[in-house]
């Protein structure tokens, strides 16, 4: 298929920004985001690639001390803010309920606190009053031994990472002791060792380690201030994007960074718990901008070969959808390893930098899509003339029916009754009244359209003939479009529109 062919006049806007309007165009794209301290001879192969296509990219860093960064690294940490890319706070020490300070005593008497041992505080944690119906927790009865736990058998698929357990008010990490199958040790919330005895049929709660705990907003205020110390010293622009660690303990969610980082500058976060969808005109957007995960692109992973991510992509960019690409640098198997994974990336950037697909820092992309106001005109309904993936579907659609065709002209066949195609999480659609438009040649059809809040509908509409006024509902994050042919002659389409007239 060819890319943008002529559709019938007056549908179709041009979707160009007016420079006096203050709206910004609901463009999708992508980012690159890369976590943990690496060697500098790592984080410059990757970096040079992106340089050499003019994309900026995200390192998220840990910087406990001096000794976490080398001279090197800071050095080439600075060289790369200059160039535009991101340098994100990833939290001094990968964690969130423990950080060191030189004079972490004056900190022992705070309410936040827990205790201090040495150079390291350690943050009480909150239990959560709002866990999710399905994250709730679940009372049993176990038997402790000193630091192990002897656990019903049908839970022991649960304490595979994502479970913790309350007793007696505290809250516990428990793991697999992977030299002693069935066996499960017992560690406190925060990692350190514990002895509870030996008690036996005692009930306990499950905790979640996803949805249970918050942590105090004094608490996020203090580590960000230290990290924020720490750029400063580096030489580094201040950081607006804080980035959750991977941890045993527990997980926070957005809303915790947004009202303990806020008022430090930071503007938006990557937090796992109902992460964000990352869509124009998404519901929520102070609480979306804080909870802008990756993890959608996986260069790394072999499976996912660079076709299959330009497939994501394509499809990503029409529905107004933002991607994060995500990796450590380390946990790609690649087939040739590391070269390999810097030739992946010089691929997909080559095709991006072709198609004039967007890739941004999160920061920018938070800016864009949860700061920014977006033009209610705009024409969102993906043109099936653009196929920029080449797979022979246009970018957005989840399937065209048996013998749909387009030509030249731009013209959408669909010569038989049935389906015609669908459209998935399509983002960008206004709250209220909007239109959805066909220009119809010939036949008849009939479109549904269910509009939806994450995963649950909040409604739908359907109807037969060119056109349709309906309220898009005030808590919808994007819709479905499903179009069928409902005659028995072919029905021929010249374009599609849908924005607020």
């Amino acid at each position: 298929m060819k890319k943008i062919m002529a559709v019938f006049c007056g549908l179709v806007t041009c979707g160009l920004l007016a420079a006096d309007t203050g709206f910004v165009k609901k463009e999708g794209g992508i980012g690159f985001r890369y976590d943990d301290n690496r060697t500098v001879k790592m984080w410059k192969e990757v970096a040079d690639i992106f340089d050499k296509y003019g994309f900026p990219l995200m390192y998220a860093v840990n910087c406990r001390d001096d000794q976490s960064l080398s001279a090197d690294q800071q050095v080439f940490l600075r060289e790369l803010a200059k160039r535009g890319h991101e340098i994100m706070d990833h939290t001094a020490l990968h964690r969130v309920f423990v950080f060191s300070a030189p004079d972490a005593a004056k900190y022992a008497g705070e309410p936040w606190v827990d205790h201090v041992k040495g150079q390291f505080v350690y943050v009480k944690y909150i239990f959560r009053q709002d866990v999710p119906a399905r994250y709730a927790a679940e009372k049993i009865k176990v038997d402790f031994a000193g630091n192990k736990v002897t656990l019903p058998e049908e839970m022991h698929k649960k304490f595979q990472g994502s479970k913790l357990l309350k007793y007696q008010g505290k809250a516990y990490q428990v793991a697999p002791d992977r030299k002693n199958k069935g066996v499960f040790l017992v560690k406190s919330f925060w990692g350190e060792p514990v002895d509870l005895g030996n008690v036996r049929g005692v009930e306990v709660e499950t905790a979640d380690k996803n949805y249970s705990f918050s942590v105090p907003q004094e608490a996020m205020k203090v580590m960000g201030s230290i990290v924020l110390k720490r750029f400063e010293v580096m030489g580094l622009p201040r950081p607006t994007a804080w980035i959750q660690p991977g941890s045993p303990e527990a997980i926070i969610q957005a809303d915790d960074v947004r009202k303990g980082l806020k008022d430090l500058g930071y503007t938006c976060a990557a937090t796992y718990q109902d992460a964000a969808l990352k869509v124009f005109c998404e519901t929520d957007p102070e609480r979306c901008a804080y909870a802008m995960m990756w993890g959608q692109l996986h260069v790394g992973w072999p499976r996912e070969s660079v076709d299959f991510l330009k497939t994501q992509i394509a499809d990503g960019y029409a529905r107004h959808q933002v991607l994060f690409a995500s990796s450590h640098m380390t946990d790609h198997k690649l087939p040739g390893g590391w070269p390999e994974f810097l030739r992946k990336h010089d691929e997909l950037l080559a095709w991006c930098r072709e198609k004039k697909i967007p890739v941004r820092t999160q920061s920018r992309w938070a800016e864009l899509l949860y700061y920014s106001k977006t033009d209610p005109a705009q024409n969102i309904f993906p043109a099936w003339t653009v196929d920029l993936d080449g797979n022979q579907r246009p970018d957005g659609y989840k399937f065209l029916g048996q013998g749909v065709s387009i030509n030249a002209a731009g013209e959408l066949t669909a010569p038989n009754s049935g389906d015609v195609f669908e459209i998935i999480r399509l983002g960008g659609v206004e709250k209220g009244k909007n239109t959805l438009r066909f220009g119809v040649k010939s036949g008849t059809l009939r479109c549904d359209i269910t509009f939806w809040n994450r995963s649950r509908q909040v409604g739908s509409v359907s109807f037969s003939g060119n056109e349709k006024t309906f309220e898009v509902p005030v808590h919808t994050d994007y819709v479905n479009i499903r179009l069928v042919n409902s005659g028995k002659a072919p029905l021929v389409l010249t374009g599609a529109v849908l924005n607020q007239k």
